[in-house]
């Protein structure tokens, strides 16, 4: 039996959070722990993102093109969406 599950979940009405996991033994009581993410603001994404790009020493020219190739890989179903 695994000690510790981590899962993300999206909080569903009422504040509902649901964990499903057929490791865990029915009838055992369980520490649950939930953190909810800050949502973040188009604004702090692109900051992070040239914060993140200036710590690689890309140009802007170079950061946008990355950005850009991302996007299309997101859009091919090659990576995980945010």
């Amino acid at each position: 039996m695994k000690s510790l599950i981590v899962q993300t979940v999206r909080v569903g009405p009422g504040g509902r959070v649901e964990v499903t996991d057929p490791e865990l033994p029915e009838g055992s009581e369980a520490e649950v722990t939930v953190r909810v993410s800050k949502p973040t603001t188009p604004t702090e994404r692109m900051a992070a993102f040239r914060a993140l790009q200036a710590s690689m020493k890309l140009t802007k020219e170079q950061g946008d093109r990355w950005a850009a190739q991302v996007r299309a890989e997101r859009e091919a179903g090659n990576r995980p969406a945010r």
